[in-house]
């Protein structure tokens, strides 16, 4: 039985094969990388769930589609499937392995969203210094980086109430930009997470840390790496 999965390309003997995920996007960072211009950064990923793969949009500005069908949440994958990212060219669904990766499975959902394993030691300390801003270390073994940030800083924090929780767009639109959040476009947020994914990719770490999907975001980190201090509202100190 093969342990490999295969996405077979719009050109004669143009396969991409992959055994725990295949990450796409534009991003030199993903397995599949396509130069499409609406093609998003990270846009799309399958992957090995419970029972089965599935793919699902990583919150890309174009959409993917399935079958005809633009996906609105993940869903299962079959042999003979067709994928589109954004408008591009269809990419079919061959040989799909019977059991599940014995690495980089998305085991409670957590590593779904990175392509590189991160430190184990890995320690995201976020020190607010007044409104709106504040230094963003990121920590592990010898290696030490510091940041100062204003939105980034403040989408880093609100994520990083509940690491690992989902936060929906329309939440963070709220936190980042009040009222006016509510009639700014979807593009707004998704270049604020380009840019604050930055910050992680600076480090050499996978920016992927900051996973997005349709309608949600979150920080792909345990709560034991992330430390908040500083002033926040009210001018309590954590």
């Amino acid at each position: 039985m093969s342990d490999y999965s295969e996405l077979h390309g719009p050109r004669p003997g143009l396969v991409a094969r992959f055994g725990a995920c295949l990450k796409v996007g534009r991003h030199p960072g993903n397995d599949l990388r396509l130069e499409q211009p609406a093609v998003s950064s990270f846009h799309a990923v399958i992957e090995w769930v419970n029972d089965g793969w599935y793919v699902r949009d990583l919150g890309s500005r174009n959409g993917t589609s399935l079958n005809g069908r633009r996906l609105q949440q993940r869903v299962s994958l079959q042999p003979g499937d067709v994928l589109r990212f954004a408008r591009g060219p269809a990419w079919t669904v061959g040989l799909l392995a019977a059991s599940p990766p014995s690495v980089g499975t998305a085991e409670h959902g957590r590593t779904s969203g990175l392509q590189r394993a991160l430190p184990d030691d890995l320690q995201l300390d976020l020190h607010a210094e007044g409104p709106g801003e504040g230094a963003v270390f990121v920590r592990w073994g010898e290696e030490r980086h510091e940041q100062r940030a204003g939105n980034a800083f403040l989408l880093l924090d609100y994520l990083a109430r509940e690491p690992g929780g989902w936060v929906t767009d329309a939440e963070l639109r709220s936190v980042l930009w009040g009222k006016r959040g509510e009639r700014m476009s979807r593009n707004a947020l998704h270049t604020l997470i380009f840019h604050t994914r930055r910050i992680f990719e600076a480090c050499g770490l996978d920016g992927g840390i900051i996973e997005k999907e349709q309608g949600a975001t979150r920080l792909c980190l345990d709560p034991s790496q992330v430390s908040l201090s500083g002033m926040r509202e009210g001018g309590a100190e954590e």
